[in-house]
């Protein structure tokens, strides 16, 4: 197979080309066809002005939004994300001591392992403990339990995939730092529609677990609510305003710092708005830390809070796309417009091809034998060979890619469906 160097300038160019094109088409599209994921909610991953102060810190996050057998978090991730984000890029955390747990990787053992890990790195500085997933009442004790991701549908499971409060917070000594906790999670045993986790579950607890003085505790709720998503987005709603307050929107007296109370008491009151029909109370438990400095950001108007309380929800199908077909209608778009570029990129190869066979034929018939060439020749019939057979390859994807996209946009069917293009041609595929 011929190296890229062998590429004429004119034709690697072309190639980059398309490929760029097609890129830039599959991104552009997949982000006009979905709605964001806050829906009119502010980005708060990287707020302006924050004073960097977290060089000595370090930071353990766990998100899990698909869950084996409970009920799944939507957005759990994404809001673990923007915490990486914000604690990487605005405080300047070292990356590596970030360990950042999602889905299927948190489990009981990791969470526990990588928690120590976190908590070594810490030398004065800050643990970050950011917890987004279910939690549940413990079975023996007054105290919670924050469940890991393999947890099955039982009472028994449940209790022996997770990890209690006082368990994690053995794990969480530090040399002289101290600990904020941010607990998306409630204690009820409930899911954030109020369905019961799993049968067979001890009563509600009816304080909070916080053995250590080191340790600051933002918790989403009280133990007999159940923490819900943000109004009007697939969000954990405690996490996602809990970031945003330490961005400025929680700097109630305006002094430049925000601290757990603040940050607590703006995620309190925003969900009060919010909420109808139940109530969560976010609490803070502990030293009143300050945890961010400088956050110029402000917050969205409470007013228009409680006009996303009370908008009429969207039908599910206008909600997916799936009324108007518009997000089949896209990826088909996304889809055909790959195979249009994979079709580009066969013909020219095609045409090097056959360039490079024509120009062979001065080097070949030696003696009056059609196929005795000198170097040159053999050379470039190679070539002519290597170009072919990755025509031969760019036509048969771009063939069908292109046949899928123009099924998926005839049909445009209701459900959502995931598409990509592989090696093998297309596929489609079909809170607490």
């Amino acid at each position: 197979m011929p190296s890229a160097r062998r590429l004429p300038p004119a034709l690697l160019r072309l190639v980059r080309l398309l490929a760029a094109t097609s890129v830039a088409l599959a991104t552009g599209s997949a982000r006009a066809g979905a709605p964001p994921a806050t829906e009119g909610w502010p980005e708060v991953a990287t707020p302006e002005g924050i004073a960097a102060e977290g060089a000595q810190d370090a930071a353990l996050i766990v998100a899990i939004e698909n869950y084996g057998e409970l009920p799944d978090i939507p957005g759990a991730v994404a809001n673990g994300k923007d915490w990486f984000r914000f604690l990487s890029e605005t405080e300047h955390l070292p990356v590596d001591h970030i360990h950042f747990l999602q889905d299927r990787l948190a489990t009981r053992e990791t969470i526990l392992a990588h928690a120590k890990e976190a908590a070594a790195a810490v030398h004065g500085g800050k643990l970050w403990v950011i917890f987004i997933g279910h939690g549940a009442p413990a079975s023996d004790s007054n105290q919670g339990v924050l469940v890991g991701a393999d947890a099955l549908q039982s009472a028994d499971s449940l209790y022996a995939r997770s990890i209690p409060q006082s368990v994690l917070d053995d794990a969480l000594h530090t040399d002289g730092g101290k600990t904020v906790m941010i607990l998306d999670a409630c204690f009820s045993g409930r899911s954030g529609t109020g369905d019961p986790l799993a049968k067979g579950l001890q009563p509600v607890i009816s304080t909070t677990h916080l053995p250590s003085a080191q340790r600051t505790l933002l918790a989403a709720g009280a133990a007999n609510q159940f923490a819900g998503p943000l109004v009007g987005s697939a969000r954990p709603a405690f996490s996602y305003l809990v970031l945003g307050a330490l961005g400025g929107w929680g700097d109630a007296n305006g002094d430049g710092l925000v601290t757990a109370t603040e940050a607590t008491n703006y995620a309190r009151r925003a969900l009060a708005t919010l909420q109808t029909g139940r109530s969560q109370t976010p609490m803070v438990v502990g030293e009143d830390l300050p945890l961010a400095r400088g956050g110029r950001a402000s917050g969205p108007p409470f007013r228009w809070m409680a006009t996303v309380r009370d908008a009429p929800p969207k039908p599910k199908e206008d909600a997916d796309g799936a009324r108007s077909g518009g997000g089949a209608r896209t990826a088909g778009l996304v889809v055909g417009a790959v195979g249009l570029v994979g079709l580009g990129v066969g013909g020219a190869l095609g045409f090097q091809a056959k360039a490079k066979n024509d120009d062979s034929a001065s080097h070949c018939g030696i003696n009056g034998v059609a196929n005795d060439c000198d170097a040159a020749g053999v050379a470039l019939r190679k070539d002519a060979k290597s170009f072919g057979t990755f025509s031969t390859v760019s036509f048969a994807l771009g063939g069908a890619a292109l046949l899928g996209g123009t099924l998926l946009y005839v049909t445009a069917p209701s459900q959502k469906m995931t598409v990509g293009v592989g090696p093998t041609g297309v596929q489609v595929g079909g809170v607490w």
